[in-house]
């Protein structure tokens, strides 16, 4: 089979500034530098705009308005699917006899289409997408947006099975999830997040603060880093920062207990990012739900000094030897405290790498993987 493919994007993957985007764009870099022809078709809304940098990587460039109307809620497919119902998507598929990789359930309108009967369909599960947002209707507060998400878990739940089923296969992002999407689907195959990094590049040494990152307009990270700063920095001199993507920046400080050695960044460079993950003595890590792999995660383990989590941060995952775990307030200030003793060292540095390559989570292992599915020889 010819080297190309056809990749839809539930968004614009430039610039890879969140989980989705990461995966996105990274899986496309692998790709290109494999020598893929890509047929991108990527669809916009919001704030991300069409993007020169993927020309650089892709044969093809194509961009969908994704059309939301109220009419789109009443449907009984999903509203994250209907949304991208674009017939010239359609067309442009049909203009190539390449595989087709779904990026996302959300992607999937046409995977039954009959005209595509035929045609080899991968989809890349980011999540499983029912369970994502049964989560967001439980947590979020605001009424309207409840009953969408909750309305959107029950469409999903049929959905989802479905078109699951009528993959070719499926490469599922965590081992949690491709436990449970081989109920569905036998042929999946376990695919980690595409990411920036080669190698591991922790620094030897110590640093001087703990850190806390992630988009803090998403209400777990927003709620995880509340949880930190007042109930566990709140009473042990650790110097604690704050970091991450704010829209409104005050709705995360009037949460947030005066604190002398808490400091909040936000809506920060990326370059600068990675350098306080890189720099911090500790990444602390919390979550209140388990669902698919937290790209933020990753960045802290090829990046990061030391990491502390929760259990429903590595559950479903096989990353827990290279974090150490805690769950409550009382048990974390313990842990953290004993980690602000030690030294980070190269030996440290070497077991990481090993693991991390025997579980399989380097691109250059994962890009293999994929391009066997796609039944695209190297």
């Amino acid at each position: 089979m010819n080297k190309e493919l056809n990749i839809i994007t539930l968004d614009i993957p430039f610039p890879p500034n969140y989980g989705g985007a990461i995966d996105e764009f990274y899986t496309i870099k692998k790709l290109y530098d494999l020598g893929i022809k890509i047929y991108l078709h990527a669809f916009q809304y919001g704030e991300r705009k069409p993007s020169k940098e993927l020309e650089q990587y892709c044969t093809e460039v194509h961009y969908y308005e994704r059309k939301r109307n109220l009419y789109d809620f009443f449907n009984k497919i999903p509203f994250i699917v209907k949304t991208r119902d674009h017939d010239l998507l359609l067309n442009n598929l049909l203009k190539n006899n390449a595989p087709i990789l779904f990026e996302g359930i959300h992607t999937t309108y046409f995977l039954s289409d009959p005209a595509l009967r035929g045609r080899l369909k991968i989809i890349r599960a980011h999540n499983i997408e029912q369970d994502y947002y049964k989560f967001l209707a439980k947590f979020e507060k605001n009424l309207l947006k409840k009953i969408y998400f909750f309305i959107e878990s029950v469409k999903l739940k049929n959905y989802e099975i479905n078109v699951i089923k009528n993959a070719d296969s499926i490469a599922a992002i965590s081992i949690g999830d491709m436990k449970r999407i081989k109920l569905w689907n036998e042929n999946v195959e376990l695919i980690s997040s595409f990411h920036p990094f080669d190698n591991v590049e922790s620094m030897i040494g110590k640093g001087k603060y703990a850190l806390f990152h992630g988009n803090l307009d998403v209400s777990e990270n927003k709620t995880a880093a509340e949880f930190l700063a007042n109930k566990v920095f709140n009473d042990i001199n650790i110097p604690f920062i704050i970091a991450g993507k704010c829209k409104k920046e005050n709705n995360i400080k009037r949460h947030l207990v005066p604190n002398s050695n808490i400091q909040l960044l936000t809506n920060i460079s990326d370059e600068k990012m990675n350098d306080l993950i890189r720099n911090a003595h500790l990444n602390v890590l919390y979550t209140t739900q388990s669902t698919g792999l937290k790209l933020k995660l990753i960045y802290s383990i090829f990046l990061g000094r030391f990491i502390l989590v929760n259990n429903l941060m590595v559950e479903n995952t096989d990353l827990a030897p290279l974090c150490e775990i805690a769950n409550d307030e009382k048990e974390m200030k313990k842990k953290i405290l004993n980690i602000f003793d030690d030294y980070f060292t190269d030996e440290m540095i070497e077991k990481r790498k090993k693991i991390l390559n025997d579980l399989g989570y380097m691109n250059e292992q994962n890009v293999k993987k994929l391009l066997k599915m796609l039944q695209i020889n190297e």
